[in-house]
């Protein structure tokens, strides 16, 4: 007998499931929603702390117990649109490249550098220029003032390492820096003195290595005056215009006047003849200076040579139909006999 398949549900009971089902999942959704308003009205409202409290009690705590946290971020924060700014770049030493490190801050401490300026006769320099400079390992960076009443000070440095050197153009300058280490609270009490620098110098040489007696060669001798720079207090030598004197020394001679005049490049030129072989020097004075100038060697004129051929003997040109004979004899440090060795030419 065959089994009997069941019959398909009718449709009054597949209405009935899905009713059921339905009302399974809404009964879960309520009971959801009934926990979560519960946990809310059980949970305190968080308290608001400001963000400096909050790093105000962080930084109160021992180093070892305190904790990085993130900060919150406040709802109605909006975040800038910094696409078109654009930042300067850091200081840098004036004149520097691209490539130099940026200079070292100077300011921005509570240390100061009190600084008196002494001149050649023991009085205060008023108006000198005070360049106060500031390092750290290999870089530097620097600040300057004026010491209007012959003195000066500076305050709010940052502690380290300094330099500070002074000057007065155009004839004014420290020969030495003064370095030292100021505290990061300290104050540095200096005196710096100037020293006087407005000479006259007279430099000069001979244009040529190395010259023969009786020939003439040109002699260059630079007239400047000493001058302090103003921009950083370097002494240069300024190209003066005036009336040299040359005295020629044993051996030499002036071809020309002896008097001449430096032109606008602060140059008086001459022409030397050689008349002695040695080396030789020559006398220059000019504005109240005197210098002697070392000139190079002076060399005799070599021998002259006899450009006619020396007789060497008769040659020997052999002899037509006859065998020619040609010996060359060795001689040796031994006792032995001198051998020789004979060569025929045939016809």
């Amino acid at each position: 007998m065959q089994p009997r398949s069941p019959s398909p549900p009718s449709p009054r009971r597949a209405r009935a499931s899905t009713a059921i089902a339905v009302a399974a999942v809404l009964l879960l959704v309520v009971a959801a929603c009934s926990d979560d308003d519960d946990a809310d009205e059980a949970a305190p409202p968080a308290p608001e702390v400001a963000v400096a409290d909050r790093f105000a009690e962080a930084m109160a705590a021992p180093v070892e117990d305190r904790v990085v946290e993130m900060l919150p971020i406040p709802e109605d924060f909006v975040q800038p649109d910094t696409r078109g700014v654009r930042l300067a770049p850091p200081p840098r030493r004036p004149g520097g490249s691209d490539d130099e490190p940026p200079a070292v801050a100077v300011r921005g401490g509570s240390a100061s550098i009190e600084v008196q300026l002494i001149g050649p006769d023991g009085g205060a320099v008023p108006g000198a220029v005070v360049l106060v400079e500031r390092f750290v390992g290999q870089r530097s960076g620097a600040l300057r003032f004026t010491a209007r009443g012959g003195a000066g000070r500076v305050d709010g440095l940052l502690g380290g390492r300094y330099r500070v050197r002074a000057w007065s153009a155009p004839d004014l300058t420290a020969l030495e820096s003064q370095t030292f280490f100021l505290p990061a609270d300290g104050t540095e009490r200096l005196r710096v003195g100037l020293t006087r620098r407005d000479e006259v110098m007279l430099r000069g040489s001979l244009r040529v290595a190395t010259w023969t007696v009786g020939d003439t060669a040109p002699l260059e001798v630079q007239v400047m005056r000493e001058a302090v720079s103003p921009d950083d207090g370097i002494v240069r030598g300024q190209p003066l215009v005036a009336e040299v004197a040359l005295t020629p020394g044993p051996g030499t001679a002036v071809e020309g006047s002896a008097l001449v005049t430096a032109g606008g490049d602060g140059t008086a030129r001459w022409t030397v003849r050689c008349t002695a072989p040695g080396r030789h020097a020559v006398t220059v004075r000019g504005e109240g200076r005197e210098v002697e100038i070392l000139l190079a060697e002076c060399v005799a004129p070599a021998p002259e040579v006899d450009d006619e051929p020396e007789d060497d003997g008769p040659s020997l040109v052999p002899t037509p139909g006859r065998p020619t004979t040609t010996s060359t004899t060795s001689s040796t440090t031994s006792t032995t006999t001198p051998t020789t060795t004979s060569t025929t030419v045939p016809r």
